[in-house]
C-alpha cells in the first residue's frame, strides 16, 4: 500500500513539474512571438476585439487609436501655432504704430527692440509650423499603413453589412 502511495505522489509531483514547465514554455513562446511579429500579433488582437493589454511587462495599445489621437493633437497644435502667428503679427504692427507716435528716443528704441523680438518669435513659430505640418504628413502616412494592417472597427463593419439601399 505504501509503495502505491509513493507511486501516486511521484506521479502527481511529475505532473505538476511537467505542467509548470509547459506553462513557462508557453509564456516564453508568447513573448517571442510578440517580439518577432508585432504587426501580426496586433492585427490578431484587434480582430479579436482587444484594444489594450499588458503581458510580461510589455504594454500594448491598439495602434490606430494612438495614431488618430496623435493626428488630432497635431492638428490642434497647428491651429494654436496659426493663432499665435496672427497675434504676434498684430502686436508687432501695434508696436510699429506706437514707435511712429512716440516722441522719446529711448521709448522708440525699446519699442523697436520689442518689435525685433516679436519678429524673431514669428520666425520661430513659422519654423515650428513647418515641422508640425511635416509631422502631420508623417502621421497620416503611418495611419494609412495601420489601416492596412488593422481591420475596420467591429461596429463599422456591422453597419456596413446591415445598410440597405432605400426602397424605391
Amino acid at each position: 500500500m505504501s509503495e502505491q502511495k509513493g507511486n501516486v505522489e511521484r506521479s502527481v509531483r511529475v505532473g505538476k513539474d511537467l505542467f509548470g514547465l509547459l506553462r513557462e514554455i508557453a509564456i516564453v513562446a508568447a513573448l517571442l512571438i510578440f517580439l518577432i511579429a508585432p504587426e501580426h500579433v496586433n492585427s490578431l488582437l484587434v480582430k479579436a476585439g482587444f484594444t489594450e493589454g499588458s503581458i510580461g511587462g510589455f504594454k500594448w495599445e491598439k495602434l490606430r487609436d494612438q495614431a488618430e489621437k496623435a493626428k488630432v493633437e497635431a492638428a490642434s497644435a497647428g491651429k494654436t501655432i496659426a493663432q499665435v502667428e496672427e497675434e504676434l503679427k498684430a502686436t508687432r504692427k501695434q508696436l510699429e504704430e506706437l514707435s511712429r507716435k512716440a516722441q522719446d528716443p529711448a521709448v522708440k528704441t525699446d519699442i523697436q527692440d520689442l518689435s525685433a523680438q516679436i519678429k524673431v518669435s514669428e520666425q520661430k513659430t513659422a519654423a515650428a509650423d513647418v515641422t508640425l505640418k511635416s509631422s502631420v504628413r508623417a502621421h497620416a502616412y503611418v495611419l494609412e499603413q495601420i489601416q492596412r494592417v488593422e481591420p475596420a472597427p467591429a461596429d463599422r463593419r456591422l453597419q456596413m453589412r446591415t445598410e440597405r439601399p432605400p426602397p424605391h
